[in-house]
């Protein structure tokens, strides 16, 4: 069971508890159930409770919880009235402790019952503490615990004026607790609410000791008979009692309906507001599904976008390195071309380191306007006759018959020499120039 009953409950350790805080201290002898109520109120199983023929609770222990807008202090304490009197003064200390630790405190008091009849040793423990704190009524819930379910119809109008008249405490809240399945969730959230529509009418007050408690082993016996002969009186004048049993059975089950139908009205307020949240749930999740599917696509387009721009960018890089390839290659082709010319017009315009014998008597006063043309091999004409004057057709008898024989059938007829000074390096053009006939190149 947890905090979703109307009135949340939100757990902390005994360590965060502050000066604000008040004391639930519940009540009661051994076995009446004490420890498990209280953890009907926590929510979980925080106390140990079982079925056991000693107490299971030793020592007082406390729970912290906020019940609407109060912080509670949930003390499970021992029970009072054991068989050894040792006991009994452990169980008064650890009583005295919880109301040391939190005057301030409403008591929930728990009576157990057999086959709907109310201990007598319960009644003699709340008389007990009842001399030695005196409870303040608005503070004091009583509750009748492990009832059947199939009880008298007017079983909770007879069982508040009998308590009226053993206890001497007017019983203007008293909870008639069912016995429930421990394992069935709605009955401990049943439960629970029922405890805590008490509580919160309830009003904490200062409980200050005024005795010490007075229970002896001894005595107890006494003391349980005495409350045996009060009950038999009440049930042998019950006629007496009639009046009043219905008057309070009427009381309570007009309370009980008050509560019953404030419980159902929560219960209803918490389902359509469970259904609310639901469908607020169910609401963000389809928007955030939205969300993640818009987002999605947005981020598809931009990946998308993205790729195209990076084509684009790359198909202008390749674009711009042709039109560099291409440039270059212009360039190339421009400068190979002019570097061509440049070499061939070096090549005219350089002078020949040839020495020339000057004939001025024989060489035209014109001279310095012919033109010193270019062969088709590239070499430089004869200034004279425009004729190669590196290569010649030898008339000085300076090969053998045999050699010039062998050079003039080679070459048609003619047989060239090239000067031993000639600039001319197209060896493979021997013999298809005309050689010069001037005296210089002779």
């Amino acid at each position: 069971m947890d905090g979703d009953n109307g009135v949340l409950l939100q757990r902390d350790m005994a360590s965060s508890l502050s000066n604000e805080s008040y004391g639930l201290i519940i009540l009661g002898n051994s076995g009446v159930g004490k420890s498990f109520l209280a953890n009907i109120l926590l929510g979980q199983d925080i106390f140990a409770h079982a079925y056991a023929a000693r107490a299971v609770t030793t020592e007082t222990e406390f729970q912290e919880v906020c019940m609407g807008d109060k912080i509670y202090a949930i003390f499970n304490v021992p029970g009072l009235i054991e068989a050894d009197q040792q006991r009994v003064d452990m169980n008064k200390r650890e009583i005295d402790k919880a109301f040391k630790e939190r005057p301030t405190s409403l008591v929930i008091y728990v009576f157990g019952q057999q086959n709907g009849r109310i201990r007598d040793e319960d009644i003699v423990a709340f008389n007990a503490l009842n001399k030695a704190y005196p409870f303040d009524i608005d503070s004091l819930i009583l509750v009748v615990n492990s009832l059947a379910k199939d009880r008298p119809e007017n079983y909770e109008g007879e069982a508040i004026v009998l308590l009226e008249q053993l206890i001497k405490v007017p019983c203007q809240n008293v909870c008639f607790l069912d016995t429930i399945d421990k394992k069935n969730v709605s009955e401990r959230e049943s439960l629970n609410n029922k405890l805590l529509q008490a509580i919160v009418e309830r009003t904490a007050h200062n409980h200050s000791k005024k005795q010490d408690i007075d229970i002896q082993s001894v005595h107890v016996r006494e003391a349980k008979e005495l409350i045996k002969t009060l009950q038999k009186e009440f049930q042998q004048n019950k006629d007496m009692y009639k009046k009043q049993i219905l008057e309070q059975q009427i009381i309570y089950n007009k309370m009980f309906a008050e509560i019953r139908n404030e419980n159902e009205s929560m219960r209803r307020l918490i389902e359509r507001q469970s259904e609310q949240a639901q469908t607020l749930q169910e609401r963000v999740h389809e928007q955030e599904k939205l969300f993640k599917k818009d987002q999605e696509r947005r981020d598809t387009e931009h990946q998308n976008e993205m790729r195209r721009l990076k084509e684009v960018h790359e198909k202008a890089i390749r674009e711009a390195n042709i039109r560099v390839v291409q440039q270059n290659n212009k360039e190339q082709q421009s400068t190979g071309q002019n570097g061509l010319k440049l070499k061939v017009q070096k090549s005219i315009d350089k002078p020949n380191d040839r020495p020339v014998q000057q004939n001025t008597e024989k060489r035209p006063s014109t001279i310095k306007t012919i033109v010193q043309t270019s062969l088709s091999c590239a070499g430089l004409a004869c200034q004279t006759c425009n004729k190669c004057r590196d290569w010649y057709d030898p008339t000085m008898g300076d090969l053998d018959d045999r050699t010039r024989r062998v050079r003039r059938l080679a070459l048609n007829g003619a047989s060239y020499e090239k000067r031993t000074n000639a600039k001319c390096r197209l060896a493979r053009l021997y013999g298809n120039l005309h050689s010069c006939q001037c005296d210089d190149n002779v």
